[in-house]
């Protein structure tokens, strides 16, 4: 008899377990599906949207490459102003490095090999706009545009070039935004 008691106690114990899972996975689901009416279908997770668009931001990357012609591009006219509303340069500068995103050794004069940055901080009238640097050599061909993807407000941008070997003579960096040439910079490159 004592057997059959502790068999029974056993079974009456595993019987109490099961109860209890099955409350705690009853729970679990009513919280679960309460949780998800919850959440905006459109957005589907628990994160805000500022997280979810942070994650869409591409980042602008220095490339750059040889152009077979120069594309067509309207200059500004000089009657155009811009006002507050507008895409507005806030720096435009060329340098020899890039630290900490803000410009170092600041120059206009450079030696043909050595690499020119070209920064700017700029504010888009209308974000996420891309830009373009245009490199012109002295003598007067494009020999690399490099697009800048621009989200933020302001945007620091950058691109570089290495100077060729035979390249003395003025430089011109031109700064593009939809088709419209809206900034120009010169240096020098002395042998």
């Amino acid at each position: 008899m004592r057997k059959n008691v502790l068999v029974g106690y056993t079974v009456y114990k595993k019987k109490k377990n099961r109860a209890v899972l099955a409350l705690v996975a009853i729970i679990v689901l009513v919280v679960a599906a309460l949780w998800l009416l919850a959440i905006n279908p459109e957005q589907k997770s628990t994160e805000p949207a500022k997280v979810e668009t942070k994650n869409k931001m591409k980042k602008a990357s220095p490339v750059a490459f040889v152009l077979p012609k120069s594309p067509k591009i309207v200059e500004k006219k000089s009657e155009q102003k811009m006002s507050v509303a507008e895409d507005q340069i806030l720096v435009k500068v060329t340098c020899r490095g890039i630290e900490n995103n803000l410009p170092v050794e600041r120059s206009e004069e450079f030696s043909p090999g050595q690499r020119v940055y070209f920064y700017n901080q700029i504010m888009i009238k209308n974000p996420p706009a891309t830009i373009t640097h245009n490199w012109i050599n002295p003598a007067g061909q494009a020999i690399a545009s490099v697009p800048l993807y621009i989200v933020n407000q302001p945007a620091d941008t950058w691109s570089y070039i290495t100077l060729p070997p035979e390249s003395a003579g003025d430089w011109q960096i031109k700064i593009i935004i939809e088709d419209t040439v809206v900034e120009q910079v010169t240096f020098t490159a002395k042998n």
